[in-house]
C-alpha cells in the first residue's frame, strides 16, 4: 500500500524509513511494514483491519460494475508485496480468498454474472521465481504474472519462463493465463538487431498467453521517473507516444514500436484454439483449432493499412465474411464445420 498510492490512515509503516533499500522501492522498510501490516489486517480507523476495509472495497466495486458487460473483471492487488522466502504464501492466498468470496457475493446480490478474477503471484516472482498462492478460487480466474524477463532485467528471455507459467496456472486447474505486464524500452524496438519484442509475442503465441504492454502512455512526472529526477537526467518515458519531457510535449507516436505491435489477433475461436503463428516478414498469421462443434463461431482482428491486398485461405469453416473494426481493420468472422479448421490471413 504505501508506494501504491494508499491513503495515510491505511499506510500503517510504524514509521520505518522510507527510503528505497537497493534502489528497489519494494524494499524500502516502509514500504514492507504497511504490507506486513496488510496481510495481518491491522487495525485502523474505528479499529477495522485494514485489509477488511480493502476487501468490502471491492465489494462496492463489483456492486456497482457487476452489471456492465464492457467489465471482463477484476485484477485485486498489482504486485503485491508478500515477502516470504520459505514456505507457501498463505497470507496471500487468503487475502485473495476472501476478496474473491466478496465480489462474488457482491456479484449474486446484484443478480449479476460472475466476472473473471485475475490474481498475480508476489512481486519477488519475476526476479525470484517465487511467490505463488496456493491453490484457491473456482473456474472463472486467470492468472496474472507480470513476464518482464529480458525486458526489466537480465533474465532469459526463453521459453522456459512461459513454460515456468503454464505450469503455475496448472495448480489452479488449469485456468487461462494473461501477462498483465510486459514491455522493455521503446528504444529496443527501433534496433534492427533487437528481436525482443517480436520474440515475446511468439512466446505469447506458442503458449496462447493474453497480454497487456506496459504502457500506453507515460507522464514525465510518473513515479517511475523518479530516479531519472534523482540522478538530474530529464525523465525518458516509455509507451507508444514520444514524449519531450524537457517541454513535456508529445513529439508523436513512435513508429518502430507501433509497427513491432501492429499484428493480426484472435479475438474468438472455436473449440481448442491450438496454433498462432505470426510471420511478420510475410504479413501471414496461421492459426488452427481442433475439436469445433458445427456452428461455432470464430473472429479474428486483422489491421490494415491504405492499399492492403487481404488475402484469406481457410479448411473447415464456412461463412467466410469481413466485418469494420475501429482504426481501419478488420475481422473476419465465420463458422465452424465442425472438427479440426484452419485459418490463414495473408496482407499483401
Amino acid at each position: 500500500p504505501a508506494q501504491r498510492g494508499a491513503p495515510e490512515w491505511a499506510t500503517l509503516d510504524g514509521g520505518a524509513p522510507r527510503c528505497a533499500g537497493g534502489g528497489s522501492r519494494e524494499l524500502s522498510p516502509a514500504v514492507i511494514s504497511s504490507f506486513d501490516a496488510f496481510w495481518a489486517d491491522a487495525p485502523g480507523p474505528g479499529g477495522v483491519g485494514i485489509q477488511t476495509r480493502y476487501v468490502a472495497m471491492w465489494a462496492h466495486v463489483a456492486a456497482r460494475f457487476a452489471g456492465y458487460d464492457s467489465v471482463a473483471g477484476y485484477d485485486v492487488m498489482n504486485e503485491p508485496n508478500a515477502f516470504v522466502f520459505v514456505g507457501p504464501f498463505t497470507d496471500l492466498t487468503r487475502f485473495y480468498e476472501r476478496t474473491l468470496a466478496a465480489i462474488r457475493a457482491a456479484e449474486a446480490a446484484a443478480g449479476a454474472p460472475r466476472r473473471l478474477f485475475f490474481f498475480e503471484p508476489s512481486i519477488l516472482w519475476a526476479g525470484f521465481g517465487i511467490g505463488v498462492p496456493e491453490p484457491f478460487g473456482d473456474d472463472q480466474m486467470v492468472y496474472a504474472p507480470h513476464i518482464y524477463q529480458g525486458g526489466l532485467d537480465d533474465a532469459p528471455l526463453d521459453e522456459a519462463v512461459f513454460q515456468k507459467v503454464r505450469d503455475e496456472a496448472a495448480a489452479f486447474g488449469g485456468v487461462p493465463v494473461l501477462t498483465g505486464e510486459w514491455g522493455s524500452s521503446p528504444n529496443r524496438a527501433a534496433d534492427p538487431g533487437d528481436d525482443y519484442f517480436d520474440r515475446h509475442q511468439a512466446f505469447q503465441d506458442q503458449f496462447r498467453f493474453g497480454a497487456t504492454l506496459w504502457t500506453w502512455r507515460e507522464a514525465c512526472g510518473d513515479p517511475h521517473k523518479a530516479g531519472d529526477v534523482r540522478a538530474g537526467r530529464v525523465p525518458f518515458v516509455w509507451g507508444l507516444f514520444d514524449l519531450d519531457c524537457a517541454s513535456n510535449e508529445i513529439r508523436g507516436m513512435r513508429e518502430p514500436l507501433v509497427e513491432a505491435l501492429r499484428r493480426p489477433l484472435v479475438r474468438g475461436a472455436p473449440g481448442r484454439l491450438t496454433d498462432v503463428v505470426w510471420d511478420r516478414a510475410a504479413r501471414r498469421v496461421t492459426v488452427r483449432g481442433e475439436g469445433a462443434e458445427p456452428g461455432e463461431s470464430f473472429l479474428v482482428f486483422y489491421p490494415r493499412r491504405p492499399g492492403d491486398r487481404i488475402e484469406i485461405s481457410v479448411t473447415g469453416l464456412i461463412g467466410i465474411h469481413r466485418l469494420p473494426a475501429i482504426g481501419g481493420g478488420r475481422f473476419v468472422a465465420g463458422w465452424a464445420e465442425g472438427g479440426d479448421w484452419e485459418l490463414v490471413i495473408a496482407l499483401r
